[in-house]
């Protein structure tokens, strides 16, 4: 890890060729980041953490990222959870949770659910939203602890406050399945409301087909469509994308249009939709 900084830094302090103060390279490097200039991202990242600047923590977690997402540098799971376990040990909180996730599905590591349980158990600690996902998650499916359910929805509550999308999302399922007692569309359809505010893609494909079926709310296409719409060009969503196609096939919202039928229903196919392969089979070919 020591190496991969001391690489990057040799390409100079960009900070003086940016003129930002050094306890400004976060920000400035998450600025980088989002307009897709990873190598300037990268570098005011390791020289934050070269000068142990405000926000050291955060960028090392954030190279973290980088070398996980193979953005501007080559992809490397074994870097990448090295620079979480030390943003860990400078009790950066979202480090918990990223630490978790390498251990919980082997990445850069052998897949380890105890440790992923006690990384998350020490994020929750800190209020870490993503650590919420992995406890309730885990208590969700019995993995490491054993199963249960209450137990799942009251850290996903926790992980909602805290502001998780995926545990929104995830109580939302909850109550629409009736895993937690009986069936509640109206829990259910809050949650996802919720979900969408913090970013879900997949709860608009859950709002776009309550919208769709008329499941709690009033049958309503121009919503459903709405939301499928956004699931699936804002968010790539797949099943989106499959709503969408049935949409254009059966022309509903929509006049009907069999060629951008097959070609949504294609691409939700092509990205894992087994419903859009089975449609096609059965009405295409």
């Amino acid at each position: 890890m020591e190496v991969a900084i001391d690489d990057i830094m040799a390409e100079g302090r960009i900070s003086k060729e940016l003129g930002v103060d050094q306890d400004d390279l976060y920000n400035t490097g998450i600025g980088l980041y989002r307009s897709g200039d990873y190598r300037g991202a990268k570098r005011c990242y390791a020289e934050c953490i070269e000068r142990g600047a405000m926000n050291a923590g955060a960028s090392m977690t954030e190279l973290g990222v980088l070398f996980y997402e193979g953005s501007g540098v080559e992809q490397d799971y074994t870097l990448a959870l090295e620079f979480f376990k030390e943003a860990v040990n400078m009790d950066f909180p979202t480090a918990f949770g990223f630490t978790a996730y390498m251990y919980y599905y082997g990445l850069g590591t052998e897949i380890d659910y105890e440790r992923a349980f006690h990384y998350a158990s020490m994020g929750i600690e800190m209020d870490d939203a993503i650590s919420y996902e992995f406890i309730g998650w885990m208590y969700y499916y019995g993995e490491h602890v054993e199963q249960d359910i209450g137990a799942a929805v009251k850290y996903y509550e926790m992980g909602v406050d805290a502001g998780s999308a995926m545990c929104a999302l995830e109580l939302g399922r909850i109550y629409y399945y009736g895993d937690y007692g009986d069936i509640d569309y109206e829990m259910a359809f809050n949650m996802f409301n919720r979900a969408v505010d913090l970013g879900s893609a997949n709860a608009h494909g859950y709002l776009g087909h309550m919208y769709y079926v008329g499941t709690y709310v009033e049958e309503n296409y121009t919503a459903a469509y709405e939301y499928f719409n956004t699931g699936a060009y804002d968010y790539d969503d797949p099943y989106c994308y499959y709503c969408l196609g049935l949409m254009y096939y059966s022309g509903h919202y929509v006049e009907a249009d069999t060629d951008m039928a097959y070609e949504l229903l294609s691409y939700a196919s092509q990205n894992g939709n087994v419903s859009a392969e089975e449609f096609i089979a059965e009405n295409f070919e």
